[in-house]
């Protein structure tokens, strides 16, 4: 799932599907202004 934020204006449905995302084993990809990263989740439901 692909979900592109503007950070004008942050909706919280957008925030409650990324958690949902990350707690299920997803990863998000962040831009900055030099290089890309990734976060996860170290512990979620699926790993314990």
């Amino acid at each position: 799932m692909y979900i592109e934020i503007d950070k004008e204006h942050i909706a919280y449905s957008d925030i409650q599907d990324i958690v949902g995302i990350l707690n299920n084993g997803g990863i998000a990809i962040i831009p900055t202004d030099s290089v890309l990263c990734i976060g996860v989740l170290l512990k979620t439901k699926k790993t314990r």
